[in-house]
């Protein structure tokens, strides 16, 4: 069985570009997006070994890198699947967030 197609109407949803300054609205929306794919495993466990969960997961990457800014697209860019990328994403952000919280 195939992946779930990545729709216009599911890209649409991905209004968020990641700048920075915004990492828990990104977060909220991407989550959104993973919503409409059934695949929440990205930002939660992984894809498994489910052959079509690793297709998506390597889908999705494109879409990520696309909607975070590109002073922050190296983080995503040499990853190969979405939920590498978005490990590496919240490894700088939220590391970033308690840094600011601690000063």
């Amino acid at each position: 069985m195939a992946p779930p197609p990545i729709t216009t109407a599911l890209t649409n949803v991905l209004t968020v570009i990641l700048d920075g300054s915004n990492w828990a609205k990104f977060v909220k929306n991407f989550k959104v997006f993973l919503l409409g794919l059934d695949a929440l495993w990205v930002i939660d466990t992984g894809p498994g070994t489910e052959a079509d969960h690793l297709s998506l997961d390597r889908m999705i990457v494109p879409h990520l890198y696309f909607h975070v800014h590109e002073d922050y697209q190296y983080l995503v860019e040499d990853q190969a699947s979405a939920t590498a990328a978005f490990k590496s994403l919240k490894g700088h952000f939220e590391k970033s967030d308690m840094t600011n919280r601690i000063v």
